[in-house]
């Protein structure tokens, strides 16, 4: 995954990047995307969404072939 995200390429596609992660890596990758976002796009696709709730700009919901904004966190 660090040499993907880390290519010169301006859009990045994750598939569920965390799954089999500890959580001391999960936040170091959370911290490199942080940074990566100002000079890419990044689509992640994760099951794990709790993990990209602080780190997102934007988070949908697809279900039932139909993908929803999600505009606040659920408590």
């Amino acid at each position: 995954m660090y040499i993907c995200i880390n290519s010169r390429a301006k859009l990045i596609l994750l598939d569920e990047p965390f799954s089999h992660l500890s959580p001391s890596h999960i936040e170091k990758i959370k911290e490199l995307l942080q940074k990566l976002k100002k000079e890419k796009a990044i689509v992640i696709t994760d099951h794990m969404y709790k993990h990209m709730l602080d780190a997102s700009e934007e988070l949908y919901l697809i279900k039932n072939g139909c993908s929803k904004l999600i505009k606040k966190k659920a408590i």
